[in-house]
């Protein structure tokens, strides 16, 4: 795995102070994470979103939310370029909001559930398109607005909670840094030894430290990413099950195969024979194109001519 590919990206808010807003066209997306709160719009095409080991199809109208620090791969399920409405909200907003560092229970909102909730979603994600991508003179204004509005009606449809006792910025900054060695070694053995060891801190504390601020066990982490690696190389390589096992830092083949029929309720081979080895196409490389404003806008606008019911207008 490309250490590149896994690290933590920082948002800039050039130009609005707490939101980020663009469309991405996107054929493969590398596996990525932000410190803050991402919510997606699938615009066109269907893709496949891996994340926390979870495998989702998603297609034109769902609503992906990634909570703080959620690695997630983005791929076109057909070949073709996948349109995607990415807005990024920065923690200090939530933070103003008393949401304090706010955590999602759910990643995707298919565009086939509660119609009269979405349709709301949706006429929210075009008021906030047009005031963004226009940017006039009162715009942060607009914006705020919309973006409140937005996060109000979402969490209406979606789990949600504010883990207010996470960590500081002090702890979160070693927090980083244990990702970061995580993920650079998880292919081999790691114990939490070695990592006390790295980073100068008790065992005890570093398994707390984890499991408080992503809320999932540091042995569970570890074996997503082997899983979701195991994923990659069997979409994008020809080797046999077996190396794809060792190379991804499984202990043997058995307990590769518990993960699988555990996540995804098939076998490895199951998984390779159902979607095929496709050597001509590379998920190695991030390949996306950022949409100028103008045409961002358009491409929203005529989204929102399909999704939007009548009597949401």
């Amino acid at each position: 795995m490309d250490k590149d590919e896994q690290k933590i990206e920082t948002v800039s808010y050039e130009k609005q102070r707490f939101i980020k807003l663009f469309v991405n066209g996107i054929y493969y997306r590398a596996p990525h994470r932000h410190t803050e709160p991402e919510i997606d719009l699938v615009c066109s095409g269907n893709y496949k979103v891996i994340t926390q080991g979870t495998a989702y199809d998603a297609v034109k109208g769902d609503v992906l939310v990634f909570s703080p620090y959620q690695n997630h791969e983005l791929k076109s399920s057909s070949g073709d370029r996948v349109q995607v409405l990415i807005l990024q909200i920065s923690k200090e907003w939530f933070k103003s909001m008393q949401l304090g560092n706010i955590s999602f229970g759910e990643t995707l909102v298919s565009a086939s559930g509660n119609t009269e909730a979405l349709g709301k979603v949706y006429r929210d994600f075009q008021d906030l398109s047009r005031n963004y991508f226009r940017n006039g003179p009162l715009s942060q204004l607009q914006c705020s607005r919309d973006l409140s509005a937005l996060v109000y009606d979402l969490m209406q449809i979606v789990p949600w909670e504010n883990r207010e006792n996470m960590a500081d910025d002090y702890e979160q900054a070693r927090f980083e840094n244990l990702l970061a060695y995580i993920e650079s070694h998880f292919t081999g053995k790691i114990s939490l030894q070695d990592m006390g060891d790295f980073m100068n801190l008790s065992p005890q504390y570093l398994s707390h430290l984890f499991t408080k601020t992503l809320g999932i066990s540091m042995r569970d982490y570890i074996t997503k990413l082997r899983f979701n690696q195991a994923i990659r190389l069997i979409d994008s390589t020809s080797l046999p099950l077996i190396d794809i096992c060792y190379e991804c830092g499984f202990s043997n083949y058995k307990y590769m195969s518990g993960v699988f029929k555990r996540e995804l309720s098939m076998t490895p081979m199951e998984y390779k024979e159902n979607n095929g080895v496709r050597p001509e196409k590379s998920y190695k490389t991030t390949n996306e194109y950022i949409y100028p404003d103008s045409l961002s806008l358009d491409i929203v606008n005529r989204l929102m001519t399909d999704l939007i019911p009548e009597d949401c207008e």
